[in-house]
């Protein structure tokens, strides 16, 4: 992305706009975006961690690195890296662990190549029939454990409501999909209870069929009181294949969640401040506060009415900067 030109925002700047043609919040956070964006999908599955059997593409320590110098101007997305998915021996996932000993061994060799948080598989097959080896629930546990002992966030993938409840009793901090089947509110109202926010990712049900189920059971959710965080699943698959999954603003997700029955505030706040919170990063994004990165979406006219008004983009701040500016 060509960063030539970016200036620092002056406050006069956004101020005159305020409270008359344009909404400012906090830009927009999409926690789910796939390994394919950063990961060439010729690799090897040997070892990710290491190299070792690797053909092509790179180690996760060296993609860390690249996202840490080449990738840190800010006319670049900021990544949060969950490193390689935790999964059993020829699960769903690229990281395989067997037991709970290599399990916490290889979580502490992501963590010290530099992955933000975890992500863990429970995940018998992402098609039918169901074939998949599944994680098993004393790794499964170790893993959490571990990663929660380091401070760091733990995600878990799931799309059966059975193992949805398997990743809650093991203690994830948020769930990954909201299941192509029904969740029984009980296991709703513990994930509430324990403050575990499902990422519904509509969007991934589309192809699958599964998207009026998964709809049913985000709205069943919002009912008893429960939230959630934003995220869509993109992973720059070719617009052929997938149309509704969208590089920018993920509107189809957006307004699933609208016709699932959430509020537009609702949907802004998954957006933003919980699709931070669900990151690690509710410290410095995610609402727009005194002290907090200056990472700001500016529109024409009120998403509160409209939620294509998110389209209608006037300026972007990245890290303070300006980086896109239909205003001037």
């Amino acid at each position: 992305m060509d960063t030539e030109g970016l200036l620092p925002l002056r406050a006069s700047e956004l101020a005159p706009e305020i409270g008359r043609r344009v909404l400012p919040f906090a830009a927009l956070v999409d926690f789910i975006v796939l390994e394919e964006l950063v990961a060439n999908r010729g690799a090897s599955r040997k070892d990710p961690l290491t190299g070792k059997g690797l053909q092509t593409g790179a180690v996760l320590r060296d993609l860390i690195a690249q996202r840490d110098s080449a990738w840190r101007a800010p006319g670049y997305a900021g990544l949060v890296s969950a490193g390689w998915m935790i999964t059993a021996p020829g699960g769903y996932g690229r990281l395989y662990v067997s037991t709970a000993d290599e399990s916490r061994l290889r979580l502490n060799e992501e963590l010290d190549a530099g992955a933000d948080l975890v992500k863990v598989a429970v995940e018998d097959a992402t098609t039918s029939p169901a074939n998949l080896p599944v994680l098993s629930t004393e790794a499964l546990r170790a893993a959490v454990a571990a990663a929660q002992a380091r401070g760091r966030l733990v995600s878990g993938h799931i799309t059966d409501a059975r193992f949805l409840q398997t990743v809650v009793d093991a203690g994830v901090d948020d769930a990954v999909h909201v299941t192509w089947d029904p969740v029984p509110d009980t296991l709703f109202r513990q994930m509430i209870a324990r403050h575990i926010p499902p990422v519904p990712t509509l969007t991934a049900f589309g192809p699958s069929g599964a998207l009026a189920q998964g709809q049913d059971n985000l709205r069943r959710l919002l009912q008893l009181g429960g939230t959630v965080a934003l995220g869509d699943d993109y992973g720059g698959l070719p617009a052929s294949r997938n149309p509704h999954f969208q590089l920018g603003m993920p509107m189809p997700e957006i307004l699933w969640m609208a016709e699932a029955g959430m509020s537009p505030l609702q949907i802004l706040v998954a957006a933003t401040r919980n699709a931070a919170h669900v990151c690690g990063l509710e410290v410095e994004l995610g609402t727009l506060e005194a002290g907090k990165t200056a990472d700001v979406l500016v529109v024409n006219g009120d998403p509160l009415r409209d939620l294509n008004a998110l389209l209608n983009v006037r300026l972007v701040l990245h890290r303070g900067v300006v980086i896109r500016n239909w205003a001037a």
